[in-house]
This record gives C-alpha cells, structure tokens and sequence, in this order.
C-alpha cells in the first residue's frame, strides 16, 4: 500500500479518512513495482533488498490508523460463530 501512495496509485484523502484509487495509473505503478521487485530479486542485494521492505512497510499512525479505525467502525462483525450441526448433540 505504501508503494502505491509513493507511486500515486493510491490517495489519501485525509479530510474524509478515506483512500483514492487512481485506476488511470493503475497498470504502471503495478508494472513498475514488479519491475523493481524482480530487479532486486535478480540482483540478490541483501541491502538494496532491506532498504525496498524498509522504505514500504513502515507504519503511519496519521494514515494507517486513520484507515484502520475507519474499517472498524463500519465492519458489522469482527468473528463469524460457526456451528456444525453434527456436533450439536
């Protein structure tokens, strides 16, 4: 997701609390994701490697939160009970 926002796939409206999705650039940040993951796949650099995962899996209280409080307050249910007839005995 962070990729994405860098790369303008994706917006964030912080007003509303809410993402946008850019479907016009959607193939290209796509591609160019790929294209840089598979680079640094091949390039078997530890580094440059770390550096990628660092630089998009660091959390955001402003952003992430925001978002993640937002999907809490609308799910309608946060487990599923499941019951097996054939235990109900």
């Amino acid at each position: 997701m962070n990729y994405f926002l860098k790369n303008g796939l994706l917006a964030f409206d912080g007003g509303a609390g809410k993402l946008r999705i850019r479907y016009d650039t959607y193939h290209d940040v796509v591609a160019a994701m790929l294209r840089e993951v598979l680079s640094l796949q091949h390039g078997g650099d530890k580094t440059a490697a770390d550096a990628f995962i660092g630089a998009y899996t660091a959390w955001d209280d402003a952003l992430h939160g925001v978002l993640g409080g937002s999907m809490r307050a609308t799910a309608q249910y946060r487990y599923v009970m499941v019951r097996y007839g054939v235990l109900q005995q």
